[in-house]
């Protein structure tokens, strides 16, 4: 039976340079569009990926990991490469790890990871790989602030965050080290997924020289959509453009 996709792709602009916008686990791309539509006004070409498992129903997502969710990036990211000689890429949690990873095999381009998840603010996630096997998914909590303009699942596989901090650890161990490129790490203070101590964790991590950090004190986790959107934007448009 067919997949209902109730978030997909999208691709928009027509600069001379490319945008990766890659969405958080258990979200999908709908959460980059305000951001996507933004940079294609600034005259770049861009593409909103859907991760595997992302943008249909929870079930999809149980049976993915990290490398699934790794290769549909790197798929998208292929995509624009084919088109741009410069293309930057951008992710929001799961998609600012991706970011990270993806970044450090760039020759031209730059980084900008939002709230990406080096420590996570529930106590609990280190023992999803030991609960999985007996609770296969848990609610998400309260409905997203930003219901009318994200697509994401209500419920949480404990799999998938295992499978999240995971990848985290391989990304810190074997790929920021390499990271060379322009890395632009956004947080939002008021987050309450990931701990914003997060972005000062990266930094230490990244071999790149050329690092800025910025911290919004009102915006929680989803910095496309919250408060201090527009600065966000704007912020991500300077970094890219200087």
């Amino acid at each position: 039976m067919a997949v209902t996709v109730q978030a997909d792709s999208f691709e928009i602009g027509d600069g001379s340079e490319g945008c990766l916008l890659i969405h958080g686990f258990t979200g999908s791309p709908k959460e980059m569009k305000p951001l996507g539509q933004f940079l294609a006004g600034e005259r770049f070409h861009v593409y909103g990926v859907r991760l595997t498992g992302h943008g249909t129903t929870v079930q999809d997502l149980l049976g993915t990991g990290w490398r699934d969710w790794r290769l549909s990036a790197k798929t998208a990211l292929l995509h624009l490469l084919q088109q741009h000689r410069v293309v930057h890429i951008l992710g929001l949690s799961l998609g600012g790890l991706l970011a990270l990873d993806l970044g450090s095999d760039l020759h031209e381009g730059k980084v900008v990871a939002l709230a990406p998840p080096y420590r996570l603010q529930n106590r609990y996630a280190s023992l999803a790989g030991w609960l999985s096997p007996f609770v296969r998914t848990v609610s998400a909590g309260s409905e997203p602030q930003f219901i009318d303009e994200m697509f994401s699942y209500r419920q949480i596989p404990l799999m998938g965050v295992y499978q999240l901090l995971a990848y985290r650890n391989w990304v810190i161990r074997h790929r920021v080290t390499h990271l060379t490129r322009p890395v632009l790490l956004i947080q939002g203070r008021g987050d309450m997924t990931v701990d914003p101590e997060s972005v000062w964790l990266w930094a230490k991590k990244i071999r790149s020289s050329m690092q800025q950090i910025v911290v919004f004190k009102e915006s929680g986790h989803i910095l496309p959509l919250d408060v201090d959107r527009h600065e966000v934007f704007m912020a991500c448009r300077r970094f890219l453009e200087n």
